[in-house]
């Protein structure tokens, strides 16, 4: 596995099965994973995701995962995204959006969804422009209240 020095990305990581990359536009996380996603890489990101929200200083921020070239993850690492997800809510991610053409993928992120209590349905989205659209909305509306 290997962290990458990439100037287009706030952290970026890969391993022989697939890689992840992210970073931070405004008060939104945006991540782009590919391959197959396993334990090994969810670990390392999920703490570095996790760590990156201290900027945030308590405050709502949004969340984007394009995961369009992702082909499915290890039955693990599903469990370890549910793990991923509570810390992001406990964090205080205030919406996240997905993106992704797998039908194995959508499959497992609906799981994932439903068990951290968000509802799967209305949070996939087959092209990004939506899943920032959606983002971008629901952020605003939690800083009008």
């Amino acid at each position: 596995m290997q962290v990458d020095k990439n100037e287009h990305y706030d952290f970026s990581l890969k391993n022989d099965y697939g890689n992840v990359n992210f970073y931070v536009d405004n008060n939104i996380i945006v991540a782009e994973f590919s391959g197959s996603i396993d334990t090994d890489i969810l670990r390392v990101y999920g703490e570095k995701l996790i760590n990156t929200t201290a900027q945030f200083n308590g405050n709502p921020w949004g969340y984007i995962s394009d995961s369009r070239k992702v082909l499915a993850a290890t039955p693990e690492a599903e469990l370890l995204l549910t793990k991923i997800g509570k810390k992001m809510q406990a964090a205080n991610c205030f919406i996240s959006a997905y993106v992704m053409t797998s039908a194995i993928a959508i499959s497992q992120m609906s799981r994932v969804l439903n068990s951290v209590g968000r509802d799967g349905t209305k949070c996939i989205f087959s092209e990004v422009e939506s899943a920032k659209q959606y983002v971008i909305k629901h952020l605003k509306n939690s800083q009008a209240d």
